[in-house]
């Protein structure tokens, strides 16, 4: 094989790789579609003339019961006044209930259709009763409620449009749409019935009755419409196949352009990762590479059950403990052993093609082909399960290599890796593919890649430019303001980072793909950032998951936006000389963030001005994934984090689902020792406009029969207040948990108890060094961090009442199994109650003055568990605070909270 590139001719110039230019081909989009002359037209019924040209059929999915019934056309009943379908069926329990409505038919390449659709059901339906999903072919069904879009406003009959209703979405609003729905779509799932394109026959619609006796809709069907717009000869599908490789990593320009820029500048500016990757293919050019002929295990950090350490590699038998020596064995271990070998391989690909960009040396290439022909030939011996994920990362390294060795290879064994290997663990990812957006976004990239390295059309269609592909499910988490995630902060920087890997592979190949709508995605990491550019640790999300880890240099190399130079890689900005001739400017010193209110995601973050850098931020939305921690809170301050939450840790810890995933674990109000059912909360008042701001949530039934009022103050001073209500029917302990990791002191006296006086549930049991105070009188904590940012620290005062018993204990916090400190506040016995809370956060050796927190009247209705009234007085240095907080009813059932601050300054009459 001779495909040596001679370097010489590539010196002559620096290559400019700039941002996309305007002639460039767009990104496929609804409006492409429908609004431009290149679709071709294949059906249409409006139903103004005549009847339609074939009648609906309606049939049980997967078991037959009563027989639905129809009735044809409704004179004046469509969308704009003129006639529609309307389909009357009763559906059987458990059952799904196909509406099919049969078209022409034609080859389904190119068909992209749309009609309005409208549901009405019996009363007897709950918000979760009844699922919908348009097109049997698609899989995974979620797809297919995501392409519903309300009309406008004005128009819309009755009632908010339906958002998913997958059972893995249960924490999110799910509400059966009653109003008309313009629903688009498109046969791009075809491909997934045997990879090859069958006729289009007609539209599906499937609806599911959830409850346990049979139910009536109506369904109304008006003005569908059918075109074509050619899969295969689209300009976004030719500038995808034709692009050159490599173009999911660096491309052959940028690589020219970087070794030409070494060659002038000498051997210091070779940047010192490219300097690793050659040393890395170096040692692999006498490795052994054999592949494991195993599926890899799920990655994470499993610990010895005799002493909780962390396991390490002990090949080839197993894993071994370092604290004691036990070794561990069995498929487990043997699993995750195959995904260390795995993994080594895929670096070794990865690091092996790049040597063969740089070097033009064909040993390299050679030997990351044998890597890549030794997995096709053991891929079929693979027992592939649950671990697509991991499969997913062991992926990446793997696909940079085969790409960057492309045009190397023999159209032979491209066809053999292609068919043998790529296509194969393709499918079987896809299978196993989770909706979520982790999920989402790793399948993008990795079927994605795999779809334009092997230049298959119909696979890269579906996956980037159908208007049903996971490429439109995905925009959907980012091109809203809120920011929609199951897991925050950790979910949206998976988000991030697959839109930069394909945005970058599709801006190698031509493609525009950083437009107006994809920057929100971005943008919202300011609205939920702390002042030292980590992230809130709520749910699933680590403590201090950092904003850097996003991946912004794809961003700002398109947009130039300098706010984004806050979070690019060192890597980046060391290597844009050399590899995108680029010379980034300095990054703004501060950046001024806004209090922010993200509603989808259920967070809110108040912050002080600029002078004063304290934020609350309450999380209170919809529940994360085995997160029961709605109304959980953390505060920064004086430099830095004074209380957080405790994030997660990993999978293979045993603390993991006994301590992680239990209420106790994070900053909340806890009943009866028991974990919150997943239930989300709802924001009853926000003020961001004024110098003291306010966010007030509350949580109904998260624990049975209760009602959990948090109101959060942020004063101008920096100081913050919670004002904590519970209420129910019936007597219930509630513990009012706070973190502490820090060295605390306390005017009260805490001595040891002689046994827990907690249970041996839901987090509780993990309690230790349990000690005590007896008190009536206010309690008072400071608490103390002392680390690179300097002593900084928080006051902590919390009115009395109620009888409370105060509580230290150790558990955890954040991702660590170092021991930390909670708080546990404890009143027995009650059906109302109010914790005042006030946090001052102080820096260095000097203390604030002591503040005061006092409850002076509180009135609660038994009934409707609303507050009447409540006041709440703080004293702090500056003067005095009076809260007041009252829910007024409204129309129907609702209720309307104000809460009020009025302030008297030390001096003023």
């Amino acid at each position: 094989m001779t495909r040596k590139i001679v370097l010489t001719t590539f010196f002559t110039a620096i290559v400019a790789v700039t941002p996309l230019r305007a002639d460039r081909v767009a990104l496929l989009s609804y409006d492409d579609i429908w609004a431009k002359g290149g679709a071709a037209p294949v059906y249409e019924q409006d139903f103004s003339e005549g009847g339609p040209a074939a009648r609906p059929a309606v049939r049980i999915y997967k078991g037959e019961s009563n027989a639905p019934t129809y009735n044809d056309r409704l004179a004046n009943g469509g969308y704009d006044g003129s006639d529609c379908w309307m389909i009357e069926a009763e559906l059987p329990a458990g059952r799904w209930t196909k509406i099919r409505f049969p078209l022409p038919e034609t080859e389904a390449d190119g068909i992209h259709y749309r009609f309005l659709l409208k549901i009405e059901s019996q009363p007897e339906f709950g918000p979760t009763d009844l699922a919908l999903a348009i097109n049997e072919g698609s899989h995974p069904f979620a797809h297919s409620v995501y392409r519903l879009e309300p009309l406008e406003h004005d128009v819309v009959k009755s009632g908010p449009w339906m958002t998913t209703i997958w059972p893995i979405w249960k924490g999110h609003k799910n509400e059966v749409h009653h109003g008309w729905t313009r629903v688009t779509g498109d046969t791009s799932t075809y491909v997934l019935r045997g990879e090859k394109w069958a006729m289009f026959e007609g539209i599906t619609v499937m609806l599911i009755n959830r409850t346990k006796q049979a139910r009536r809709v109506k369904l109304f069907c008006d003005d569908i419409e059918v075109v074509r717009r050619p899969v295969g000869t689209s300009p976004e599908m030719r500038a995808l196949m034709e692009s050159p490789r490599p173009v999911i990593g660096y491309t052959r320009k940028q690589i020219l352009n970087a070794r030409a820029y070494a060659a002038e500048k000498g051997d210091d500016a070779v940047p010192g990762w490219v300097k690793k990757k050659l040393k890395s293919a170096d040692a692999w050019l006498t490795r052994d590479i054999t592949v494991p002929r195993m599926q890899a295990g799920y990655p994470t950090k499993y610990r010895c059950k005799e002493c909780n350490a962390v396991l390490r590699p002990n090949p080839p038998t197993g894993y071994l403990c370092p604290k004691c020596g036990k070794e561990h064995t069995g498929e487990l271990y043997d699993k995750l052993l195959a995904y260390e070998r795995h993994k080594a391989l895929g670096e070794a690909v990865h690091a092996l093609g790049f040597a063969w960009q740089w070097t033009d040396d064909e040993r390299y290439a050679r030997r990351a082909e044998a890597i890549l022909l030794g997995y096709a030939d053991a891929i079929g011996d693979f027992r592939l399960g649950h671990n697509w994920l991991g499969t997913c990362w062991l992926m990446e390294n793997t696909l940079r290599g085969y790409d960057y060795i492309y045009e190397w290879l023999s159209q032979a064994s491209r066809e053999t890796i292609d068919n043998d290997f790529l296509n194969v663990i393709r499918r079987r990812i896809y299978h196993y593919n989770h909706h979520y957006p982790e999920g989402y976004s790793r399948l993008l990239e990795i079927c994605g890649w795999i779809s334009v390295l092997t230049k298959d059309v119909n696979w890269s269609n579906y996956l980037f430019f159908s208007p049903v592909g996971n490429h439109r499910v995905l925009l959907r988490y980012g091109l809203t303001e809120d920011m929609i995630s199951l897991k925050g902060a950790a979910y949206h920087g998976d988000i991030v980072r697959a839109l930069n890997r394909v945005g970058k592979t599709l801006e190698n190949c031509g493609i525009r793909f950083f437009d107006a709508r994809v920057k929100p995605v971005y943008d919202v990491v300011f609205k939920q950032i702390f002042p030292d550019r980590s992230l809130p640790a709520f749910g699933h999300s680590n403590v201090g998951y950092p904003a850097s880890i996003y991946d912004f240099d794809t961003a700002y190399r398109f947009y130039r936006d300098e706010r984004y130079l806050k979070f690019c890689s060192k890597r980046f900005l060391q290597e844009a000389p050399s590899f995108f001739d680029i010379e980034p400017p300095t990054a703004p010193e501060d950046l001024y963030l806004r209090s922010s209110h993200l509603e989808a995601l259920g967070l809110t973050m108040l912050r002080s001005q600029p002078d004063n850098d304290s934020v609350l931020a309450l999380s209170w939305g919809a529940p994360q994934r085995n997160d029961p921690t709605r109304l959980d809170f953390q505060l920064y301050g004086a430099g830095g984090h004074l209380i957080w939450s405790s994030g997660t840790t990993d999978y293979g810890n045993p603390l993991m689902n006994s301590w992680y995933q239990q209420s106790i674990s994070r900053n909340m109000m806890v009943v009866d020792e028991g974990t919150q059912k997943p239930l989300a909360g709802k924001c009853l008042f926000l003020d961001t406009e004024n110098p003291v701001q306010i966010v007030a949530a509350e949580l109904r039934d998260a624990f049975p029969d209760t009602r959990i009022v948090r109101v959060g103050i942020l004063l101008d001073s920096g100081d913050v207040a919670l004002v904590d209500l519970f209420s129910s029917p019936r007597p219930r302990t509630v513990d009012w948990v706070c973190h502490v990791p820090g060295d605390i002191m306390s005017p009260l006296e805490f001595s040891a108890v002689d046994e827990s006086p907690f249970g041996d549930e839901n987090g509780y049991e993990i309690l230790t060094n349990i000690t005590r105070a007896n008190t009536a009188s206010p309690i008072v904590l400071n608490l103390r961090h002392q680390d690179k940012r300097g002593d900084r620290g928080v006051r902590i005062t919390t009115a009395s009442g109620d009888n409370t018993i105060p509580f230290l204990g150790q558990g955890f916090t954040g991702h660590s199994n170092k021991p930390s400190q909670v708080c546990i506040l404890r009143r027995r016995e009650v059906t109302q109650t109010v914790y005042a809370t006030l946090f001052q956060p102080h820096q260095g050796e000097s203390e604030p003055e002591a503040g005061n927190v006092a409850i002076e009247t509180f009135e609660i209705a038994q009934d409707t568990m609303h507050v009447h009234a409540l006041t709440v007085t703080l004293t702090v240095a500056d003067g005095t605070h009076v809260i007041t907080i009252r829910e007024t009813p409204m129309e129907g059932d609702d209720y309307a909270m104000d809460v009020n601050v009025t302030t008297t300054r030390k001096g003023d009459r």
